[in-house]
């Protein structure tokens, strides 16, 4: 449960309004840490956009990644959004996840390197909704937490805010895109998994993707909840 100090939190899409929040509560610099009243309330996606965009501002490219997390809870892949930074030296993508700090580390037991984790502590949603088309996973491995709601609804939503996300379009968090069930959906989200585990190779594809798939299959989702 959240202090009580740090009030509610409030859900943004964009970045400026998350800054002028946070300096709203406490006009100190960036790089100094803000007592725990003074700090604000977010989710894995305001730690994820923010640090994308710090980046970027930086010449550094970024993107933001949905997926899932195996480090929080044992057995379980957590619904997560990370951020990802071209590291240059090894030529490749280097997956960091900006909100692991010493507190959510112990309160999680988390012994994993979450400024470079290993490539087994995060499922990229399409890696996720291959396995459950495999066999290699069950579908109610994935979700939010041991005792909260699970199930295939929550891989056919993160492959689709992946794709969004490719598009430098960062759905929030709250924001459920599962098409529902049906065969035809089932092959189309294939071909995104696919296009999503290798999107340098796919990106005119992944454009395409968003604007003429993505946008319809979430027009058609039914409502959930």
């Amino acid at each position: 449960m959240a202090d009580s100090r740090l009030g509610k939190m409030r859900m943004t899409r964009s970045r400026r309004r998350m800054l002028a929040g946070i300096r709203e509560r406490d006009p100190e610099p960036l790089t100094r840490p803000r007592p725990l009243e003074r700090r604000w309330l977010g989710n894995c996606r305001d730690f994820a956009v923010l640090l994308c965009a710090l980046l970027r501002a930086h010449r550094r490219p970024a993107r933001v990644r949905y997926g899932f997390a195996t480090y929080f809870a044992p057995g379980v892949n957590t619904d997560h959004i990370v951020c990802e930074v071209w590291n240059a030296e090894d030529d490749r993508w280097r997956l960091v996840d900006p909100m692991i700090d010493d507190f959510p580390r112990a309160a999680y037991a988390i012994h994993v390197d979450t400024h470079d984790p290993p490539e087994a502590a995060f499922v990229p949603a399409g890696r996720g909704w291959q396995w459950c088309r495999e066999g290699r996973a069950r579908p109610g491995q994935f979700g939010i937490g041991r005792r909260a709601p699970r199930g295939i609804g929550f891989v056919r939503s993160g492959l689709l805010r992946d794709v969004a996300a490719l598009n430098m379009i960062e759905p929030l968090c709250q924001e459920e895109w599962d098409p529902g069930p049906g065969s035809a959906v089932a092959a189309r989200l294939d071909q995104l998994a696919n296009w999503t585990l290798a999107p340098e190779a796919h990106l005119d594809n992944l454009r395409a993707a968003y604007d003429e798939t993505v946008r319809g299959l979430v027009a058609a989702a039914p409502p959930r909840g």
